[in-house]
């Protein structure tokens, strides 16, 4: 065989396309997408192409008009075109490609509307060989690959953008020789790749994934693995036998299902990736909020900060998050020297780590459930496999190692993200202890300093009320300064020789008594409370 060859026989082209119906962000925005826009971007395929129904009028898309109520009837999948017997299939002529025909089979798959258009050139020997610089006339149009419609409104556009899946391109012909293996026939997919797309090279094709054997035929992917591509996800098959042709049409009608489970964990993926890179903003605040901590730690205190940070960094290391332990030390500043200022600024950084706790708390839920919804699709997309490997007879291993090999990579690497936030999250709760620590420390020093304050008021009051009560004494005795003193040997002496000392020295003795009583009193009065 050539394998410079530039040609292929009775080719066959099936494009796939996905939109999401209900688009919820984690951000709690919500896109909705209609029925009757996705109508109007399938009939655009259509009219693309110049499909014409079986009267040779341009084919018209007529969806069920009962859609809303089949949407909440709880069946999984259900055929956007109504037949009472059979699969809702609708066949085309390409008025601008003959002798082109093909088939649309639009589907609502769980959550997603789902578009395939086969196209396939007749088998008619002698007259079915095709070059691969007229499969470039079939290359699907723009809006194909964004899943747009660039002539409706911006609001529409930004719907549609947020629910697009992805694509799947499946290209598939007859050669007339095997080769022993795949690789011998890799520069003929790549140059049958290069003119369908009509590329000048291959650096803007999607680049070459995988190859192996598929229904005993070669196939040969060409993807992104990670993210999704401007041309999306194409295949090429070559076919060297019609028991290749017969089994592949067993299994058409479950293709756009499984490719479905393909695009959406990749896009779940990246969904994840994007919620993760938000979340590392937040943790790089959090850390910049520690390293602007005030630092007035007595030594003692610092060394026994050293010590806790020590024994927090050995049982940390064990995880894959040591990034961060370079920065869990927390120097936390001596509260009795807080002031106002710094007082109000510690009760702002806690409403801000508060604000980043919940932020962190949702990042957490987010990755938690793009984990759980890519080994949901990952069991789905298995059980596909296996219902076609029996409808087949076949091994489908190449598509299969995708589910073993990515799909699991994509787990892993989310439960290695959710592993590092949930490190950021230990972090995080140790701040805002810290900082409510200081706060509620300074605050009962306040406090302290309060009481003690009122109570060297009230003794200031008692001492001048006392201070006040003497003078009122003195004032109140001074009138017997006058009066002339008796002694012993006068006659009518009194019992003291003069009135004034005794009038003061009682006195004084009944407001000290007093005093003492009021004292004592308080004091008991204090210490019940």
């Amino acid at each position: 065989m050539n394998i410079n060859q530039e040609f292929i026989y009775a080719p066959n082209i099936r494009l796939f396309t996905y939109h999401l119906k209900t688009v919820n962000l984690t951000n709690y925005q919500k896109f909705e997408l209609e029925i009757t826009d996705i109508q109007t971007f399938y009939q655009n395929l259509l009219d693309y192409y110049g499909a014409l129904d079986q009267n040779q009028n341009p084919s018209k898309l007529k969806l069920r008009s009962d859609f809303s109520d089949f949407l909440n009837s709880g069946l999984p999948n259900l055929d956007l075109i109504y037949h009472p017997q059979g699969r809702g299939r609708q066949r085309i002529f390409l008025a601008n490609h003959s002798p082109y025909k093909g088939f649309i089979y639009p589907q609502f798959l769980n959550d997603t509307y789902s578009f395939s258009l086969t196209i396939y050139h007749p088998q008619n020997p002698g007259k079915d060989k095709v070059s691969f610089t007229d499969l470039s006339q079939l290359k699907p149009p723009r809006q194909f690959f964004s899943g747009i419609n660039h002539n409706s409104d911006q609001t529409l556009q930004k719907t549609q953008k947020k629910s697009f899946w992805g694509s799947t391109i499946m290209l598939s012909g007859f050669l007339p020789e095997k080769p022993k293996t795949p690789a011998e026939l890799k520069p003929l997919a790549d140059r049958y790749l290069q003119n369908f797309l009509n590329l000048e090279n291959l650096e803007d094709a999607p680049p070459f994934y995988t190859s192996g054997e598929l229904l005993d035929g070669y196939i040969y992917e060409y993807q992104n693995p990670n993210n999704y591509h401007p041309y999306g996800h194409i295949i090429i098959l070559f076919i060297f036998a019609e028991i290749t042709t017969e089994k592949l049409n067993k299994i058409q009608w479950d293709l756009p299902e499984l490719f479905l489970y393909h695009h959406k964990n990749k896009q779940n993926f990246a969904d994840s990736k994007k919620e993760y890179k938000t979340a590392l903003e937040d943790i790089k605040k959090i850390e910049d909020i520690i390293q602007k901590f005030p630092v007035y730690l007595p030594t003692i205190e610092e060394e026994k900060l050293r010590i806790e940070s020590a024994e927090s960094k050995a049982i940390l290391a064990t995880s894959n998050s040591v990034e961060i332990l370079h920065k869990t030390s927390l120097p936390i500043p001596n509260s009795s020297t807080l002031s106002d200022q710094q007082l109000k600024n510690l009760k702002q950084q806690i409403k801000n780590l508060l604000d980043l706790s919940l932020k962190n708390s949702q990042y957490l839920r987010s990755l938690g459930n793009f984990q759980n919804t890519i080994d949901i699709n990952r069991q789905n997309y298995l059980n596909k496999i296996n219902r076609l490997e029996k409808l087949t007879q076949s091994q489908l291993n190449i598509w299969q190692d995708y589910a073993d090999l990515d799909f699991q990579r994509f787990q892993r690497q989310i439960q290695a993200d959710l592993t590092y936030l949930h490190q950021g999250s230990l972090l995080l709760d140790r701040a805002i202890a810290t900082i409510r620590g200081l706060v509620e420390i300074d605050q009962a020093e306040r406090d302290q300093q309060r009481q003690k304050a009122e109570l060297l008021l009230q003794d200031n009051i008692q001492a001048i009320g006392l201070g006040v009560g003497t003078g009122a004494i003195l004032a109140s005795t001074f009138g017997l300064v006058t009066q002339p003193a008796t002694w012993p040997w006068q006659k009518n002496h009194s019992l003291l020789p003069h009135p004034f000392p005794a009038a003061v020295v009682v006195s004084s003795l009944t407001a000290l008594l007093v005093w003492q009583w009021t004292k004592n009193h308080l004091k008991k009065k204090r210490n019940l409370k």
